[in-house]
Protein backbone atom coordinates (compact mmCIF):
# COMPACT_ATOMS: atom_id res chain seq x y z
CA UNK A 1 0.00 0.00 0.00
CA UNK A 2 2.82 2.30 0.64
CA UNK A 3 4.42 1.90 -3.04
CA UNK A 4 0.73 2.50 -4.36
CA UNK A 5 0.25 5.17 -1.93
CA UNK A 6 3.82 7.00 -3.36
CA UNK A 7 2.92 6.36 -6.87
CA UNK A 8 -0.62 8.59 -5.91
CA UNK A 9 1.29 11.34 -4.99
CA UNK A 10 2.79 11.37 -8.01
CA UNK A 11 -0.44 12.34 -9.95
CA UNK A 12 -1.98 15.55 -10.80
CA UNK A 13 -5.09 14.67 -9.41
CA UNK A 14 -4.02 13.66 -6.21
CA UNK A 15 -1.47 16.38 -5.81
CA UNK A 16 -4.18 19.22 -6.63
CA UNK A 17 -6.34 17.67 -3.72
CA UNK A 18 -4.00 17.40 -1.36
CA UNK A 19 -2.61 21.09 -2.43
CA UNK A 20 -6.12 22.07 -1.85
CA UNK A 21 -6.32 21.01 1.71
CA UNK A 22 -2.91 21.43 2.75
CA UNK A 23 -1.60 24.38 1.23
CA UNK A 24 0.92 24.75 -1.26
CA UNK A 25 3.82 24.56 1.02
CA UNK A 26 3.47 20.77 0.69
CA UNK A 27 5.45 21.20 -2.33
CA UNK A 28 9.13 21.19 -3.19
CA UNK A 29 9.90 21.18 -6.72
CA UNK A 30 6.32 20.81 -7.98
CA UNK A 31 6.21 17.29 -5.82
CA UNK A 32 4.57 16.61 -2.70
CA UNK A 33 7.68 16.81 -0.06
CA UNK A 34 6.49 13.76 1.90
CA UNK A 35 7.75 15.14 5.55
CA UNK A 36 6.06 18.22 4.93
CA UNK A 37 3.34 16.73 4.40
CA UNK A 38 3.72 14.47 7.67
CA UNK A 39 4.39 17.98 9.88
CA UNK A 40 1.11 19.17 8.96
CA UNK A 41 -1.15 16.00 9.02
CA UNK A 42 -0.01 14.10 12.17
CA UNK A 43 -0.88 17.03 14.75
CA UNK A 44 -4.49 15.71 14.80
CA UNK A 45 -6.88 12.57 13.89
CA UNK A 46 -8.96 15.33 12.27
CA UNK A 47 -6.32 16.53 9.64
CA UNK A 48 -4.95 13.21 8.88
CA UNK A 49 -8.25 11.87 8.16
CA UNK A 50 -8.71 14.71 5.79
CA UNK A 51 -4.97 13.11 4.00
CA UNK A 52 -6.73 9.41 4.54
CA UNK A 53 -10.16 10.57 2.62
CA UNK A 54 -7.84 11.44 -0.32
CA UNK A 55 -5.65 9.04 -0.30
CA UNK A 56 -7.15 5.61 0.75
CA UNK A 57 -10.19 5.52 -1.96
CA UNK A 58 -7.46 4.75 -4.85
CA UNK A 59 -5.49 3.05 -2.48
CA UNK A 60 -7.80 0.50 -1.89
CA UNK A 61 -9.12 0.51 -5.33
CA UNK A 62 -6.28 -0.27 -6.85
CA UNK A 63 -5.53 -3.73 -4.28
CA UNK A 64 -8.77 -4.28 -5.58
CA UNK A 65 -8.36 -3.93 -9.08
CA UNK A 66 -4.79 -5.86 -8.73
CA UNK A 67 -6.48 -8.71 -5.98
CA UNK A 68 -9.03 -9.27 -8.95
CA UNK A 69 -6.86 -9.58 -11.54
CA UNK A 70 -4.76 -11.81 -9.54
CA UNK A 71 -7.84 -14.03 -8.88
CA UNK A 72 -8.40 -14.41 -12.43
CA UNK A 73 -4.85 -15.73 -13.03
CA UNK A 74 -3.63 -17.32 -10.03
CA UNK A 75 -4.69 -21.39 -8.64
CA UNK A 76 -7.40 -20.30 -5.77
CA UNK A 77 -5.40 -21.58 -2.55
CA UNK A 78 -2.70 -18.98 -3.54
CA UNK A 79 -1.12 -17.04 -0.98
CA UNK A 80 -1.55 -13.11 -1.28
CA UNK A 81 0.86 -10.65 0.81
CA UNK A 82 -0.65 -7.26 0.96
CA UNK A 83 1.95 -5.21 2.94
CA UNK A 84 -0.30 -2.25 4.18
CA UNK A 85 1.02 -0.64 7.58
CA UNK A 86 -2.30 1.06 8.33
CA UNK A 87 -4.12 -1.83 7.03
CA UNK A 88 -6.92 -1.88 9.91
CA UNK A 89 -7.03 2.08 9.52
CA UNK A 90 -8.07 1.62 6.04
CA UNK A 91 -10.81 -0.26 6.54
CA UNK A 92 -9.10 -3.71 4.41
CA UNK A 93 -9.37 -6.37 6.70
CA UNK A 94 -12.66 -7.49 4.50
CA UNK A 95 -9.67 -8.52 1.98
CA UNK A 96 -7.63 -10.54 4.39
CA UNK A 97 -7.85 -14.25 5.66
CA UNK A 98 -4.71 -13.83 7.80
CA UNK A 99 -3.51 -10.73 9.80
CA UNK A 100 0.59 -10.89 10.11
CA UNK A 101 1.71 -7.85 12.42
CA UNK A 102 5.36 -6.99 13.05
CA UNK A 103 5.59 -4.79 16.17
CA UNK A 104 7.99 -3.27 18.14
CA UNK A 105 8.51 -0.86 21.39
CA UNK A 106 7.18 2.88 21.33
CA UNK A 107 10.93 3.61 22.06
CA UNK A 108 12.18 1.47 18.86
CA UNK A 109 9.27 2.68 16.71
CA UNK A 110 10.47 6.73 18.06
CA UNK A 111 14.35 5.86 17.34
CA UNK A 112 13.59 4.62 14.01
CA UNK A 113 11.50 7.30 13.13
CA UNK A 114 14.07 10.02 14.48
CA UNK A 115 16.53 8.31 12.15
CA UNK A 116 14.60 8.73 9.54
CA UNK A 117 15.06 12.53 9.60
CA UNK A 118 12.05 13.26 11.94
CA UNK A 119 11.85 15.31 14.85
CA UNK A 120 11.63 14.12 17.99
CA UNK A 121 8.24 16.07 18.06
CA UNK A 122 7.07 14.89 14.99
CA UNK A 123 8.27 11.48 15.35
CA UNK A 124 6.10 11.56 18.41
CA UNK A 125 2.97 13.11 16.98
CA UNK A 126 3.00 10.64 14.55
CA UNK A 127 3.20 7.62 16.51
CA UNK A 128 0.06 8.88 18.26
CA UNK A 129 -1.98 8.60 15.73
CA UNK A 130 -1.06 4.54 14.54
CA UNK A 131 -3.46 2.03 16.29
CA UNK A 132 -2.08 1.45 19.51
CA UNK A 133 0.42 -1.98 19.62
CA UNK A 134 -2.25 -3.17 22.15
CA UNK A 135 -4.72 -3.44 19.82
CA UNK A 136 -2.68 -4.44 17.12
CA UNK A 137 -1.66 -7.32 18.66
CA UNK A 138 -5.45 -7.99 19.92
CA UNK A 139 -6.62 -8.20 16.26
CA UNK A 140 -3.90 -10.18 14.71
CA UNK A 141 -3.02 -13.79 13.88
CA UNK A 142 0.42 -13.53 14.19
CA UNK A 143 2.53 -11.20 15.53
CA UNK A 144 6.29 -10.89 14.49
CA UNK A 145 8.31 -8.73 17.35
CA UNK A 146 10.45 -6.62 15.87
CA UNK A 147 13.23 -5.90 18.81
CA UNK A 148 16.26 -7.69 17.72
CA UNK A 149 18.16 -6.59 13.53
CA UNK A 150 16.74 -7.08 10.42
CA UNK A 151 18.58 -10.96 9.92
CA UNK A 152 16.30 -12.00 13.04
CA UNK A 153 13.22 -10.18 11.48
CA UNK A 154 13.64 -11.92 8.07
CA UNK A 155 14.49 -15.34 9.95
CA UNK A 156 11.17 -14.87 11.72
CA UNK A 157 8.81 -13.47 8.58
CA UNK A 158 10.39 -16.56 6.50
CA UNK A 159 9.34 -19.11 9.72
CA UNK A 160 6.25 -17.81 9.87
CA UNK A 161 5.80 -17.90 5.69
CA UNK A 162 6.73 -21.24 5.88
CA UNK A 163 4.01 -22.46 9.01
CA UNK A 164 1.09 -20.33 7.10
CA UNK A 165 2.06 -22.45 3.39
CA UNK A 166 2.08 -25.32 5.37
CA UNK A 167 -1.48 -24.52 6.96
CA UNK A 168 -2.89 -23.54 3.29
CA UNK A 169 -1.67 -26.26 1.73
Amino acid sequence: ADQIGNELLLREDIKQQITETFGKDVLADGEIARLKLAKKVFVSRDILDKLNDIMWPPITKRIEEELAGLSKTLPANTIVIIEAPLLLEAGLEDYINVLISVTCSYDKQLKRLIQRGYTEEDAKSRLKMQTPVEDLRAKSDYIIDNIEDVDILKKEAEKLWHFIKKQSA
